[in-house]
């Protein structure tokens, strides 16, 4: 009968360690509708809507340099031509690229791509780095991957704000597309990425740098493996989606005032529990002790059997 508890014991730690596992190492899924935008600098609340974007700040991102100051609101959309990024950044000290220079010495942002897994989880994906010039055009360079200026192969417009900077960007396929192991965009179509900010000063110093990062992952660590974000290209948003999003990004209208009520209005009905929340990472605690105490409970009824 000892033999069947421990047994059960085992049994249970090899279950919570999945668990685990399986919580910690999971990518943030991305929806990436498929979508042509206007690539004019202007990030429109009805052409770049809330159902395709990810907020990087301290509470999914960690810094190699300095410490997480920038908040960044990062889009994305896709179509036939590539693969579409806008990104809003907070930044109380922007200081932008030159026109035929690298963005990587200045103000930047990064996404880092793995197609379809197609590279080694030990290498490093391909880098793009992109900065907005003080003429409002979006430089572009590619790492890793046939390493260089790519400006001239893709569309892009960005402009400062009144909090920071802004850009839009088209990266076509062909830029992407890049490795020994061709593949086709298509609905369904996964990418792994991260995606991170490096902020300078007037000098190219690093203030601060930051990316998103797994649960569990480590900063420095820029190989494919460590990619925190799946994206996934979906199916183009139905009309009514569009307008659905639209009349939601639009501003409401005041309504008109009522008149005093001469009757006590009618006891409104009970609203309906809200659904509980599926289990986040700060769960598995809660998790792991439940399962534990039911098998727990379970290898007391078999040694009561015995």
């Amino acid at each position: 009968m000892r033999k069947n508890l421990v047994s059960t014991l085992i049994c249970v730690l090899l279950l919570c360690g999945t668990m685990a596992l399986s919580v910690f190492a999971a990518t943030t899924p991305i929806s990436v509708p498929k979508a042509t935008p206007t690539i004019d600098g202007e990030i429109d609340a009805l052409e770049w809507n809330r159902d395709n974007y990810i907020e990087m700040d301290s509470s999914n991102c960690q810094a190699w340099a300095g410490e997480i100051i920038d908040k960044v609101t990062f889009y994305y959309y896709w179509d036939d031509s590539g693969l579409y990024c806008a990104a809003k950044v907070i930044d109380e000290d922007v200081n932008l690229c030159y026109d035929g220079d690298s963005p990587y010495t200045l103000d930047c942002f990064q996404i880092a791509l793995n197609p379809g897994n197609l590279i080694d989880g030990g290498d490093q994906g391909i880098f793009f780095s992109m900065g907005v010039t003080d003429t409002g055009n979006v430089e572009v360079q590619r790492h890793n991957y046939e390493d260089g200026l790519i400006t001239e192969n893709c569309v892009g417009k960005g402009k400062t704000n009144d909090d920071g900077w802004q850009l839009e960007l088209l990266i076509p396929w062909d830029q992407i597309n890049v490795l020994d192991t061709k593949f086709t965009p298509e609905v369904g179509y996964k990418l792994d990425a991260i995606i991170c900010l490096l902020d300078r000063d007037d000098g190219g110093g690093t203030t601060n740098a930051f990316k998103t990062v797994l649960p569990d992952g480590d900063v420095n660590d820029f190989t494919v493996a460590s990619y925190a974000l799946t994206l996934t290209l979906e199916e183009e948003k139905a009309a009514e989606e569009v307008l659905a999003i639209e009349e939601e990004a639009a501003p409401a209208e005041a309504a008109p005032a009522e008149a005093p009520a001469e009757t006590p209005a009618p006891v409104a009905e009970a609203a309906a529990p809200a659904p509980a929340p599926a289990p986040q990472t700060s769960d598995v605690s809660g998790i792991l002790i439940l399962t534990l105490t039911a098998a727990l409970s379970c290898a007391v009824i078999v040694k009561k059997r015995g």
